[in-house]
């Protein structure tokens, strides 16, 4: 067994020669060239997924603001029909005998709710998209019908047009409903 100073001796004579450098110097060439490489194709791989993750979170907020604009547009629309509702029935009721002070500021306070809810809603509405025009124009349409029923005011029960109203609030809908199948498709498509 060759003692550790025999060992030394055939790793100098070894390392010597030239053709021993050289075969050092390819092999750790070549680890180095094969690290760089290696580095490479992460980093590659890594942008690769960044980028689709960056466009899934991108989907994922559009599509669920979208969603969450067609549900406040919901609520926002059946509000403001609500209390249009209520001031069509204040109007058919019977005023009782000194009671159209009171009578009038229900009917002014749930005016003011109803315009500012309405108001809130156009604010929302693009109107150089069809659906959404057609909910536009719904809506002021409804306006200037109350706003008509209301100019006939009197202190008798009113007969409101119901049937006019109804229609009225059916394009509202109906516009709504357009609404809501243009948004799912933009998001079934994640558009």
């Amino acid at each position: 067994m060759p003692n550790e100073l025999e060992l030394l001796q055939k790793i100098a004579e070894n390392t010597g020669s030239n053709s021993a450098l050289c075969t050092a110097i390819v092999a750790g060439g070549s680890a180095v060239a094969g690290a760089l490489t290696s580095a490479y194709i992460s980093y590659l791989g890594i942008k690769l997924t960044t980028k689709t993750e960056q466009k899934k979170l991108h989907a994922s907020l559009v599509t669920s603001e979208r969603l969450r604009w067609l549900q406040d547009l919901r609520i926002k629309v059946a509000d403001f029909y609500t209390k249009i509702e209520m001031q069509l029935s204040h109007l058919e009721r019977p005023v009782p005998s000194g009671g159209e002070k009171k009578l009038q500021e229900k009917l002014d306070s749930l005016s003011i709710k109803a315009a500012l809810q309405c108001n809130h809603i156009l604010l929302a509405l693009n109107k150089n998209k069809e659906d959404q025009k057609k909910l536009h124009s719904a809506l002021n349409d409804t306006l200037v019908f109350t706003r008509d029923c209301f100019s006939r005011k009197r202190s008798s029960p009113m007969q409101i047009d119901r049937e006019l109203f109804s229609t009225l609030k059916q394009e509202a809908f109906d516009a709504l409903e357009e609404i809501g199948q243009s948004v799912w498709e933009k998001v079934k498509y994640l558009e």
